[in-house]
């Protein structure tokens, strides 16, 4: 007999399955219990709705894990343009590596359903804080302009995500590293300015 944790994982092997065959909408705690061999009532003692169950799929693929304080002190130790890399790769790593649960919570909160945005609010307003103290501990932008900056990486990096989805651009990790510095060096532009049409004789 599967022991309550061992129950918990199976429930939630299948229901990334069966949500990414049917959507949030479309999987029924009937199917999933069906699918997962077990008693519908069981589903439910595990997963009270299909939110909790959202929720669930999130937190095991590790999303709502605090930031490692390692990660904070090595932003510290670098440079910002090191650091400001290193945040963006990292980001576009963990995109990478989760792509199926951040699939599935884009496509669902554009359709409207009414757990992925909920859940999704919180995935959205949590990884905005993440950012904020990665921005800044590696000294990216002053104090006062670090929510503002953090705001707009998030979105840079969700847009570069979706794109690679469509190209396969980043399937490769030299190409998401590539990326994270071309991008980086866009964010951060060089100090020195020059102006080759006014040289001085």
């Amino acid at each position: 007999m599967l022991q309550p944790v061992s129950r918990r994982s199976q429930i939630l092997a299948v229901a990334l399955d069966l949500m990414d065959e049917r959507g949030v909408r479309g999987a029924s705690m009937r199917e999933l219990a069906r699918r997962a061999g077990v008693d519908v009532r069981s589903a439910y003692y595990h997963f009270e709705s299909k939110r909790d169950l959202l929720r669930a799929l999130f937190e095991q693929a590790g999303y709502l894990e605090p930031l490692d304080p390692a990660i904070l002190a090595a932003l510290r130790s670098m440079s910002r343009d090191d650091a400001m890399t290193a945040i963006i790769k990292g980001n576009l790593d963990l995109l990478h590596n989760r792509a199926r649960q951040s699939r599935l919570i884009h496509a669902e909160v554009l359709i409207g359903d009414k757990d992925a945005k909920t859940v999704g609010r919180e995935l959205w307003d949590r990884w905005g804080a993440q950012l904020e103290a990665l921005v800044d501990a590696g000294r990216i932008v002053p104090a006062p302009k670090v929510g503002a900056f953090a705001r707009q990486l998030r979105s840079l990096l969700w847009g570069i995500f979706n794109e690679s989805q469509l190209t396969g651009e980043l399937e490769d990790p030299a190409r998401r590293k590539a990326r994270s510095k071309e991008v980086a060096r866009v964010l951060l532009p060089s100090r020195r300015r020059t102006n080759p049409g006014r040289a001085r004789t």
